[in-house]
């Protein structure tokens, strides 16, 4: 346990730090996925793998790692 009293300093500052209201989940989280239907989570999950492959891609190009991998193979 660290008694230094740094962290005591930290944590009794924290304890003192004015508290934030308590979320309120309904209100905050109205896009729950809990709520979504089966056809609804596929779309969002094929959009999110959609933007993820693009990304790579857009980062593959930029980064030359084609050639790269390509030589690779060709050396071994």
């Amino acid at each position: 346990m660290n008694n230094s009293p740094t962290a005591r300093n930290n944590i009794l500052q924290r304890l003192r730090a004015p508290q934030r209201p308590a979320c309120d989940f309904a209100e905050r989280d109205h896009y729950s996925r809990f709520d979504w239907d089966k056809a609804e989570r596929v779309r969002r999950f094929s959009e999110r793998m959609t933007a993820v492959r693009a990304e790579i891609h857009h980062a593959g190009r930029a980064s030359g790692w084609k050639s790269w991998w390509k030589s690779a193979a060709k050396r071994s």
